[in-house]
């Protein structure tokens, strides 16, 4: 089966590398495998683990619960119980002294009865007096503290809430509000029930005992905020986050933990615990480290061995790549002295490619010699070719203005026409020109047909100074302009406009001559190369100085032709600085 692989074909990343990258990805995916295998034999040990401990911790929670409950209950019958909402409810009605000190002392012999080997202190707050207190511990909670017991009692109307105290030893607060039972019409509070809990003594009795010598154990409410202890610097997980267990490091070490939750308190409490993981997971991870390492040390191991022999492909390759970037250059010529080619595929690559380049080198000089020898024998044609129309209609000009005795004019004529003839006839090389000499050539010319047309004929030059030195190829301008004006006057009876101008783009510049009164085929080169249209007057030249103009600076350069409603422009386009054939 063949298989595919076009992104890795379409990578830009040297063969070097690619080899390498193959090699390693081999080798990560062999070790991925055996990392995951131990993972999963890592995982199925934490569910056994889970397990045992969750059945210890479900056993605990419902010792808790049910210990709550009990407190709870007792704390219900404290506020119901009938002595003490009597004498609560003449402490809110007497204003007698006497009577009011013989109710506090009832209800605090009351309040003795339900004191609990668990119950540190009970304590009965009411609005407008002192508290009444009785217990091991009756030392009253802070302000703040009281001012929360009292809000979140009233928030309960009558049921049970729990919070905590800030005292920081092991305690806290069971909390009611008082309501004077089967008096609908009563609705002051009689007071607020405080109930405070050993709940480290109930814990350290319910706990097993590898639940208290990890001595990470905590009970939270379900929003998170801790209840049991209150002090701590460890983090530790919460049944609340959705995980059945978590293994985290808390004060240097290695902890395992999971929780359970209880509806039975309000709010709802979470219980967490933590069970030394330390044991289990050195060994796991001394296991894991080596294999990394076999895995990284396989990775390098294969890197060096891959290195070495991709070393030797990629030289060779990298020569090629060279020949290639040279030969893209225009330098065809072949390095004289090169490492020895081997006899496999890739030294008869390099071989063969030298040969092609040998060959393409012949055929390239051949091909240009030729070439250049007809750009030659055209531009000296060119050069030698003087329109018979326009000499006759100049002698004719000459001797129409003798007739006249027009001496000024002949003699603009004639010197206009003896510069002409000695910008173009008296020059036999065929260089490049800077077009400030071309335009002194075109210049004279158009003296003549000033003379001719007179007023018919307006020409405007526009040339920006920075592109008269700009190199053309001579003799490129006057037969544009000469097409202008013929094509211009046979169509027009108002006279022909002409625009020269000349202006530099970006690394470029270009040469626009815009006549009106003609109109023109913009794909006029086009069709006299493939003979669709037949050349009428200088189509040949036009031909020619396009011709001329990309065989000394590259197709990119040379001739367009933009025609509008009566109007008809031809731009030149050459380079802005060209240093010639070095």
């Amino acid at each position: 089966m063949k298989i595919k692989f076009g992104f890795w074909n379409k990578c830009t990343l040297r063969f070097k590398h690619k080899l390498i990258i193959s090699t390693s990805v081999a080798t990560v995916i062999i070790g991925g495998f055996s990392i995951a295998g131990y993972k999963y034999s890592l995982s199925r040990f934490n569910e056994l683990l889970y397990g045992q401990t969750a059945v210890s911790l479900v056993i605990m929670a419902s010792q808790l619960s049910d210990r709550l409950k009990t407190l709870v209950s007792l704390s219900s019958q404290t506020a119901l119980s009938s002595s003490i909402q009597s004498n609560l409810f003449a402490l809110a009605t007497q204003d007698d002294l006497m009577a009011r000190r013989r109710a506090r002392s009832s209800v605090t012999e009351e309040l003795y009865r339900y004191l609990d080997t668990d119950i540190i202190c009970i304590t009965i707050l009411i609005d407008n007096d002192s508290p009444i207190a009785c217990g091991l511990d009756s030392t009253p909670e802070s302000a703040s503290v009281l001012d929360a017991v009292k809000e979140q009692a009233r928030n309960r109307y009558g049921a049970e809430t729990w919070m905590q105290n800030g005292r920081g030893d092991g305690s806290i607060l069971c909390v009611r509000e008082i309501r004077k039972s089967g008096d609908p019409y009563f609705l002051k509070s009689l007071g607020y029930l405080v109930y405070r809990v050993d709940l480290e003594s109930i814990v350290n009795k319910i706990s097993p005992s590898y639940f208290l010598s990890s001595n990470l154990f905590m009970i939270s409410d379900y929003r998170g905020n801790r209840i049991y202890p209150e002090d701590g610097d460890w983090e530790a997980f919460l049944a609340s986050e959705g995980k059945s267990y978590s293994i985290k490091r808390v004060n240097g070490k290695e902890m395992f933990f999971t929780g359970s939750r209880l509806y039975d308190v309000s709010p709802t409490w979470d219980i967490t615990v933590g069970v030394s993981y330390d044991s289990i997971y050195k060994p796991m991870l001394l296991t894991e480290f080596l294999t990394m390492a076999m895995m990284l040390g396989g990775i390098a191991i294969s890197l060096v061995i891959t290195g070495i022999v991709s070393q030797s492909i990629n030289g060779r390759f990298q020569m090629l790549i060279e020949k290639m970037d040279r030969l893209k250059q225009g330098r065809f010529e072949v390095a004289t002295t090169q490492p020895k080619l081997s006899g496999d595929e890739l030294g008869l690559l390099n071989r063969y490619f030298d040969e092609m380049t040998l060959e393409f080198k012949k055929m390239i000089d051949e091909s240009y010699v030729k070439q250049l020898t007809i750009a030659q024998t055209r531009l000296k044609l060119l050069q030698q070719q003087i329109n018979p129309h326009f000499l006759f209609n100049t002698l004719e000009s000459i001797n129409w203005f003798a007739k006249r005795s027009g001496e000024e004019n002949i003699r603009v004529m004639v010197e206009s026409l003896g510069g002409f003839l000695r910008g173009n006839l008296d020059r036999q090389d065929d260089g490049l020109v800077t077009l400030s000499d071309e335009i002194s050539v075109l210049e004279s010319y158009l003296k003549i047909q000033k003379i001719r047309y007179g007023d018919m004929l307006e020409v405007v030059f526009d040339i920006e100074e920075g592109v008269k030195a700009v190199l053309i190829p001579r003799l490129s301008l006057q037969p544009l302009v000469e097409n202008a004006i013929t094509y211009s006057m046979e169509e027009s009876l108002e006279g022909c406009k002409i625009a020269i101008t000349a202006e530099k783009l970006t690394e470029d510049a270009l040469i626009s001559i815009e006549n009106t009164g003609s109109e023109i085929d913009e794909n006029i080169l086009d069709k006299l190369r493939s003979k669709e249209t037949i050349a009428m007057g200088h189509g040949i030249g036009l031909l020619s100085i396009d011709e001329r103009v990309k065989l000394i600076f590259g197709q990119r350069y040379g001739l367009s032709f933009k025609c509008q409603p009566d109007r008809v422009t031809v731009r030149l386009l050459v380079p802005y600085s060209y240093k010639g054939d070095s």
